[in-house]
C-alpha cells in the first residue's frame, strides 16, 4: 500500500512539474512548415536555458514587443558567430550550412554580419517568408526574449 501511494504521489509531483516548467502552443502560420504544419501543435520546455544558451538547429519560442503572440522560428547563429546568406546559401563561420529542414526556395539574403553577445539569429524553416531575423519586426533575439525551446511537436 505505501509504495502504491509514493508512486501516486511521484506521478502528481511529476504531472506538476510538467504543467509549471512547459507550455503547449498551436501553429497559425506557415513559417516553419514542414518542420510546424499549420494547426499543429508543440511543447515549450520554458526551462531549457535557465542554464545554457540555444544551440544551432534548435527551434526556440520568443516573445517580441512588435508582435501579439510568441513566435516559433530555428536557431542558426550563436553569439560570435558569422553569417551570410545569398540564393538560399547560408554560410555561417566559413562552411557551407546542410539544412535538410529549411525550405530553400529564392529567399532574401542576409548581408555578412556577426550575431552580438546575448543575441541570436533565427530564420523560418520556410525560407522565402522573412519575418525572422532578417526583417525589422524580428531582427536578433535577445536571449532575455527567450520563452523556451520547442521539445515535442504534435
Amino acid at each position: 500500500m505505501k509504495n502504491i501511494l509514493v508512486l501516486a504521489l511521484s506521478a502528481v509531483v511529476a504531472g506538476l512539474i510538467y504543467l509549471c516548467a512547459t507550455s503547449v502552443m498551436a501553429v497559425t502560420n506557415d513559417d516553419m512548415y514542414p518542420t510546424l504544419p499549420r494547426g499543429s501543435h508543440y511543447v515549450v520546455n520554458r526551462y531549457a536555458y535557465r542554464s545554457g544558451d540555444p544551440h544551432p538547429g534548435e527551434i526556440i519560442v520568443f516573445k517580441n514587443l512588435k508582435m501579439e503572440k510568441p513566435a516559433a522560428k530555428r536557431v542558426i547563429g550563436v553569439p560570435g558567430d558569422s553569417l551570410y546568406m545569398d540564393e538560399g546559401l547560408l554560410i555561417r563561420n566559413g562552411k557551407l550550412l546542410k539544412e535538410p529542414y529549411a525550405n530553400t526556395a529564392p529567399a532574401k539574403g542576409i548581408p555578412e554580419l556577426t550575431v552580438p553577445e546575448d543575441h541570436f539569429f533565427v530564420l523560418n524553416d520556410r525560407r522565402e517568408l522573412s519575418n525572422d531575423s532578417r526583417s525589422n519586426e524580428i531582427g536578433l533575439v535577445k536571449k532575455s526574449d527567450i520563452i523556451g525551446r520547442v521539445i515535442f511537436i504534435f
